[in-house]
């Protein structure tokens, strides 16, 4: 079962957004306040290390994003289609890193759980304090 969350904190963007999912190149890696009883000054930097890192090896490169717009009239749309493939990559391969950090928050009894939401046109990094 789910453990319902009691606290929410949204990390806000660092970085060049890229995408069509509305991903950032990096999320802000300042402590906030609101977590300091819950998790140590090393979890969180560890944690936003390992999540910034991971988005910044998956950032599409800068002539394939350029290419995937200039090229869409002439091929009708059909090279954004690479483009979404990239990101939805690049998304799937940043959960997975959420996934591992929050596999060893648990381990290591931190009552903190990290998730990325994605809306229409705009992802979140969120930090999640879960009940105990």
């Amino acid at each position: 079962p789910l453990a319902r969350g009691i606290d929410t904190v949204e990390i806000p963007p660092a970085g060049v957004r890229f995408g069509l999912m509305g991903m950032h190149s990096r999320y802000d890696d300042t402590f906030p306040e609101s977590l300091q009883s819950f998790m140590s000054h090393d979890d969180w930097s560890n944690a936003m290390l390992r999540i910034n890192c991971s988005l910044e090896d998956r950032i599409l490169c800068m002539p394939c994003r350029i290419n995937a717009w200039v090229c869409c009239l002439c091929t009708f749309g059909c090279s954004l289609y690479l483009y979404y493939i990239q990101s939805k990559d690049a998304e799937r391969g940043v959960r997975e890193v959420i996934d591992h950090v929050n596999r060893k928050l648990k381990v290591s009894n931190v009552p903190v759980r990290f998730e990325l939401r994605r809306s229409c046109l705009r992802t979140r990094l969120v930090a999640q304090v879960l009940e105990l």
